[in-house]
């Protein structure tokens, strides 16, 4: 049976999901499977395994982007009805896959994709952005590829920085790796966004050396209303006392507040020189 009919026999008459239309190209077919009932699935990926030696990339994008979904029986594993071996698994071909990088501040790792990482040595690594984020393709640790601590390291780097405070970004990574990922994905200094599916989170890229390269925007946010609003932050100094942020100087006004734009590296501001810690010196 071809795989029109084995999709649109008379028993699927009433459902639109996938159609003959939707058979032109094997992309078009995955997005459109991924939305279909179960049955529908299993048909499918029960056809393409009849006509290949290895298992189809239908079936191979089903176990990246959940492994919950694969049973072990001895030597064999099943997914979605399907049995097969570790020796059907092909590679992921990073020569076919290309590197995610930032625009405009943004990098977008989209959902249900595949991609690579190349190292600082040259070597290239295979992800895979599945709904819980960026992570090594389950398929490869299915198939005995040797564990790939470079794209492991790199994935939680990007999965961090999800959360709404990436503290663990400075707990796990010295501002020197953290320059470096940011460097390699084109991420200037400032307020960036990551995107996985439809998930974001904005953070902020300091230069500051005294704290950690990543801070929350909520940080960010608050740092921002005590120095420009409230003058929570600079209550300790006197009305006249000048700061300086990127060779600018800003002179505090009656209110303990500085006009500072929004954006601006906090983090590096520079304070009065005749000031320890909030307490004026001779």
């Amino acid at each position: 049976m071809s795989l029109v009919g084995l999709l649109c026999d008379e028993e699927d008459k009433n459902n639109t999901v996938l159609t003959a239309d939707y058979l032109v190209e094997d992309s078009i077919l995955i997005e459109k499977l991924l939305d279909s009932p179960i049955d529908i699935k299993k048909r499918v990926l029960v056809y393409y395994e009849h006509i290949n030696s290895y298992i189809s990339d239908l079936l191979l994008l089903v176990i990246n982007n959940d492994s919950s979904k694969v049973r072990k029986h001895g030597e064999t594993y099943e997914v979605a009805g399907v049995r097969f071996t570790a020796d059907q698994i092909p590679k992921i071909d990073t020569n076919k896959l290309l590197e995610i990088k930032a625009c405009n501040n943004i990098i977008d790792f989209g959902q249900n994709h595949y991609f690579k990482y190349v190292s600082s040595d040259g070597k290239e690594h295979a992800l895979f952005t599945n709904d819980k984020g960026v992570g090594v393709p389950y398929s490869e640790h299915m198939r005995g590829a040797e564990h790939d601590a470079v794209a492991q390291r790199y994935a939680h780097f990007w999965r961090y920085m999800m959360n709404d405070d990436p503290v663990y970004v400075g707990l796990t990574y010295s501002n020197d790796d953290i320059d470096e990922f940011m460097k390699h994905a084109g991420i200037e200094n400032g307020f960036f966004t990551v995107r996985m599916g439809n998930r974001e989170a904005t953070q902020y890229y300091t230069k500051s050396e005294n704290t950690s390269a990543i801070q929350s925007k909520a940080r960010y946010d608050s740092k921002y209303e005590h120095i420009t609003s409230t003058g929570y932050q600079l209550m300790n100094y006197e009305p006249g006392s000048v700061f300086k942020l990127n060779g600018k100087e800003y002179v505090l006004s009656e209110n303990h507040t500085l006009d500072i734009p929004y954006g601006e590296d906090l983090w590096c501001l520079e304070y009065p020189s005749n000031y320890r810690f909030g307490e004026k010196i001779d």
